[in-house]
């Protein structure tokens, strides 16, 4: 019997498609290059072998830098879920917090982090090789699992796949009015309805997909009300530089309407809508990651310190 000797992609070094992904996400040999703690001659030579390999520039100039070519947009998405698959390896031979050097990717909305990362990154002192990545809503949480670029989602959504693992965290928070020494009723212990509907509202829409229609106007599309929105904002530390240095109001989370409170003159006050829905937060992560030991570590540390932010 004859045996012949695999090579798959004709030989081609794996840690060559990491770089390949690196180039196609930054479009760039410098920034490619501080991604993986490499240098610019190395990176230029794997584009070179590349391109070589695949029979396609992969990028190309163009007046501000360089451009994916055709060929360079439709590997994205394949290379990002065959190198999360081969990432998730690691996990098979066990978890050691002393020596794992993994870097742990969430997606983690504005809304939380600002009441969870500092003790998040505390947790990780436990391992100290490892690192923290954390991105916004960014309106593709399925396709960043799927493809590896995210190990855990945090968020209201419930992200529907069979391959996905979902744990509804406890302590669902109602909801604050947040406003600014500017606003008629700071100094006041209560606003009432007609006064929050009679004011400018700023409304936090995160990621490049938020929806306008939140939960604050679904509620009122039943009660069959509406408020004047003058501002909407992607970002919560914004939302909350313009309350504080306007006469608008904004309609969050309570503890998450709180934590803002430290950070300038700010106040909070009860919601005058008491029947709006209180918001469910889940975690959701790839069935590939649910036995890996130091997932599960991660898992653990991140429902806590989500949990524990949830009902203050």
């Amino acid at each position: 019997m004859e045996y012949v000797l695999e090579r798959p992609l004709d030989g081609l070094d794996l840690n060559l498609l990491l770089t390949l992904r690196a180039l196609l996400r930054h479009s760039s040999v410098s920034e490619a290059a501080q991604a993986l703690g490499s240098t610019q001659p190395t990176v230029s030579r794997g584009l070179a072998q590349l391109r070589l390999a695949f029979g396609d520039p992969l990028l190309v100039r163009t007046g501000r830098g360089m451009a994916r070519t055709p060929v360079a947009e439709t590997m994205m998405e394949p290379l990002d879920r065959a190198l999360g698959h081969i990432e998730r390896l690691r996990g098979a031979a066990g978890f050691d917090p002393a020596t794992d050097g993994r870097t742990f990717r969430v997606i983690l909305p504005d809304v939380v982090s600002v009441g969870v990362l500092s003790q998040l990154l505390a947790d990780l002192a436990e391992a100290p090789l490892t690192s923290l990545e954390v991105t916004g809503f960014e309106g593709d949480d399925e396709a960043m699992l799927l493809s590896g670029l995210a190990d855990v989602v945090v968020g209201a959504a419930r992200l529907q796949h069979p391959d996905f693992y979902t744990s509804r965290l406890e302590g669902e928070p109602g909801w604050s009015v947040l406003l600014g020494p500017a606003h008629p009723a700071y100094g006041m212990k209560r606003l009432t309805r007609a006064r929050w509907l009679g004011s400018r509202h700023a409304q936090l829409v995160p990621g490049r997909a938020g929806s306008r229609r939140g939960n604050v106007e679904r509620h009122l599309d039943r009660l069959g009300l509406t408020r004047r929105v003058m501002a909407r904002v992607g970002h919560l530390l914004g939302l909350a530089e313009l309350v504080a240095s306007s006469d608008l109001v904004a309609t969050l989370p309570t503890p998450s309407a709180r934590a803002l409170t430290r950070l300038g003159p700010l106040r909070t006050l009860p919601h005058p809508l008491a029947d709006l829905p209180r918001l469910a937060v889940r975690l959701t992560w790839h069935a590939t990651q649910h036995q890996d030991a130091g997932h599960r570590w991660f898992r653990e540390r991140l429902s806590a310190r989500v949990g524990a932010f949830l009902r203050s």
